[in-house]
């Protein structure tokens, strides 16, 4: 019996075959690649699967008088932030720009580089055929003039990365870190100007620890922050307003708590009362870990009691449905064990006043009128969102007694 063919049988036949995707051993070497811009990469290389090569391993990278690659660091003495403000946000703005244009400049180039690139031993026949190349106006044999720009270093994927040495277009030299073709890390910046500065970077930026000394070799050595040199006597300023501030902050936390008693205790009933009020007070498991004391309990005074205790405190706090604040109240919020007034030194176990309101800080309020005192000392716990009661007296002296 004869075979049938069939029509979609015979139109495969006549389909031309799809080429199968080329691939490429992956392998490392040693070359000079010359961009269509006139820059050129001398040193290690690696070849893809893909067979694109990309810079890799040690290797000088030359750019031409109109190729910048960086923006160099703007030389001025340290100062303080406020009075580089208005510097900064203009450098920002115009350093966005300038790398926008450049990281387009360089895609095109890395592109357009990588097409035509140039292997000094093996592709020397090639280089003729390919019209397109320009030839490099670069002298590697005498030195580099002012307004070129080279680096030689370490590439990791394409980018400088590691350590190496950059030459700006001004005269300028950096020789450290490099991560993400910026500086990072540890590195030297030596300005044309003889201003030289020693330290730490982050993404481009004087940032960290440093010294900064000038054409007189006068220094300025301690922190630096995105450009700016912060002073020890600046710095204590500075975390001394801060830890002002937040006390200010935390105190107001003590009335949002009173007040947030007050109206549970109002909305509740002989049957929820209990349940309602006991989850205000402290207890081992969820604070022996940050604040050791001998926690009150709600099962010591009766709702009413509790509740006529506290609003003693509240109304001290508020200065009463008539508004004046009556007798002395005061609000301690301790930077530390030592500035605690009546709670246990030994019981706090979490720092203080930090940026963000942490389990473990505590308020201390004292209230007095005429013969009557009452403490109140109130800890946070992060992971319940709340302020819990950990110590509370309320003692009346008697009359005459001193």
């Amino acid at each position: 019996m004869s075979k049938q063919v069939t029509k979609n049988q015979k139109n495969d036949k006549n389909k031309p075959e799809e080429p199968e995707q080329q691939v490429f051993e992956e392998k490392t070497g040693k070359s000079k690649f010359i961009y269509p811009n006139g820059a050129i990469y001398i040193g290690e290389y690696k070849q893809l699967t893909t067979g694109v090569k990309i810079r890799e391993g040690k290797g000088k990278m030359i750019n031409p008088l109109e190729s910048s690659q960086l923006p160099p660091i703007k030389n001025s003495k340290p100062s303080t932030p406020e009075e580089n403000k208005q510097i900064k946000e203009e450098e920002n703005s115009a350093e966005g720009e300038q790398q926008n244009e450049q990281k387009e400049e360089k895609d095109q180039n890395n592109e357009e580089g990588k097409e035509n690139e140039v292997e000094q031993n093996e592709e020397e026949t090639q280089i003729k055929k390919k019209k397109t190349l320009p030839k490099t106006t670069i002298d590697l044999t005498k030195p580099f003039p002012k307004g070129m720009e080279w680096y030689e270093g370490d590439w990791v994927n394409d980018q400088m990365e590691g350590y190496g040495v950059y030459h700006y277009s001004n005269g300028d030299i950096y020789e450290g870190n490099w991560k993400n073709n910026l500086h990072n890390g540890f590195g030297t910046y030596i300005f044309t100007d003889g201003h030289r500065y020693i330290g730490e970077w982050v993404n481009h930026k004087i940032h960290g620890k440093g010294k900064y000394l000038d054409m007189n070799n006068v220094g300025w050595a301690g922190e630096f922050r995105d450009g700016n040199y912060h002073s020890k006597d600046q710095s204590n300023l500075n975390e001394e307003k801060r830890i002002s501030d937040k006390i200010e902050e935390i105190k107001k936390c003590s009335v949002d708590f009173i007040d947030s008693w007050e109206n549970t205790f109002s909305s509740s009933d002989k049957k929820t009362i209990k349940d309602n009020l006991a989850p205000f007070f402290a207890k081992e498991e969820n604070m022996g870990k940050y604040f050791k004391e001998n926690y009150p309990k709600f099962e010591e005074r009766t709702p009413d009691k509790w509740n006529d205790a506290l609003k003693f405190v509240f109304n001290r706090l508020t200065g009463g449905k008539g508004g004046d604040i009556k007798g002395d109240m005061n609000i301690n919020v301790p930077k530390t064990n030592e500035d605690l007034l009546f709670l246990n030194k030994e019981g706090m176990l979490t720092k203080q006043v930090q940026e963000d309101l942490s389990s473990g800080q505590v308020i201390e309020i004292t209230t007095k009128l005429e013969n009557r005192t009452a403490c109140l000392g109130l800890c946070y716990n992060k992971e319940l969102q709340k302020w819990l009661i950990i110590y509370f007296t309320d003692v009346t002296e008697k009359p005459g007694k001193k």
